[in-house]
This record gives C-alpha cells, structure tokens and sequence, in this order.
C-alpha cells in the first residue's frame, strides 16, 4: 500500500475510534460504557500515532486536501 493510502486508511479509523468512544453518551449509559470509552480511545489513539509515523517526513505541499497523493 502507498503512504497516501495508508494516511487515509488511519485518518478514518482515528474517526471511527472517536465514534465508538461516543457511544455512551449518545446512548446515555456512560456508567456501564467504559468498555466503550476505552476501546474507542485505544483506537483513535493507535490510529493517530501510526498516522503521525506512516506520514513522517512527508511534505507539507502533500497533505493540501486539494492536491492528490503521488
């Protein structure tokens, strides 16, 4: 896979961790939603520090959402 795809394919998942972190309080039961608190949180963090180190080094003019991945 291409770095390009790689970005986007951790970007949406660090969106979907934050999704399943809000689980619980859309539903209203956050006191038996740790399960989902932590899970989501775990997600979205993973997810965003493999963003971070996939995309190190990479230009700034890439990451324009304008501009299409090489």
């Amino acid at each position: 896979m291409s770095r390009c795809t790689l970005r986007y394919l951790f970007t949406v998942s660090m969106y979907a961790g934050i999704v399943v972190f809000l689980i619980p309080y859309f539903s209203g039961k956050i006191s038996t939603g740790a399960v989902f608190l932590v899970a989501g949180g775990g997600i979205a963090l993973l997810s965003g520090l493999f963003r971070c180190y996939y995309t190190e080094g990479d230009s700034p003019e890439q990451h324009v959402s304008d501009k299409p991945c090489p």
